[in-house]
């Protein structure tokens, strides 16, 4: 009988004891699964009119370029993105977004290629500070006509050129001709004149002054 006591005893004692184990072990599965489970987290709600500051959340990158490059478009999103997260059935993704001339009209005038604004300024959230002299390169001529009217009737070497290899630093960077001349006479030759522009006239023909 003692026997049977001692026997069913430490049956009982397993039993227990595997309880245990199967209770922490989904102890500890569930409170592993609560630190991975983004639903079991306490959360807030945004705010129905979302920030800039919201915004930056999920687009830090576009946030930072537009804090970073201090240009005009240093705006709150809502003043270009009016409608955001939601788009119509059937438009697509570049029907939704904010067109240019809605705020900036026609600045370059209505040609086919002056109202491709991406075309020059490649990141609209920085469009002065993405403009690329290899993207302009192109357009000069069309912004630029006198220039480029003299450089193509020039005979001089600068007519040769592109407008990039002297307007190297982006846009609206004017060089000095020491950058690529030097200083080719003696002193004694230039004392006399204010500048090389004196002689040389205009730089895109470089036609010499009757003086």
């Amino acid at each position: 009988m003692r026997m049977k006591s001692s026997r069913m005893s430490g049956l009982i004692k397993s039993i227990l004891l595997a309880n245990c184990v199967v209770a922490l072990s989904c102890y500890a599965a569930t409170s592993f699964a609560a630190e991975d489970d983004s639903y079991s987290q306490d959360v807030v709600k945004m705010s129905e009119t979302m920030t800039t500051v919201d915004c930056a959340q999920c687009h830090y990158e576009i946030f930072m370029s537009i804090k970073n490059g201090r240009g005009a478009h240093r705006l709150e999103c809502q003043e270009c993105h009016e409608t955001y997260h939601s788009f119509r059935q059937g438009a697509s993704y570049k029907e939704s977004l904010p067109v240019c001339i809605n705020c900036h009209d026609t600045p370059h005038g209505e040609s086919e290629e002056m109202i491709a604004c991406k075309t020059c300024h490649s990141v609209p959230h920085t469009p002065l500070a993405s403009l690329s002299v290899v993207s302009l390169e192109p357009y000069c001529a069309t912004c630029h006509a006198e220039p480029g009217e003299k450089m193509q009737s020039s005979n001089a070497d600068h007519g040769k050129l592109k407008c990039g290899l002297c307007h190297s630093e982006g846009h609206g960077y004017v060089p000095t001709c020491q950058e690529c001349h030097g200083v080719p006479h003696a002193s004694s030759v230039t004392e006399d004149f204010d500048g090389c522009l004196d002689c040389h006239g205009n730089p895109h023909d470089l036609s010499l002054t009757a003086d």
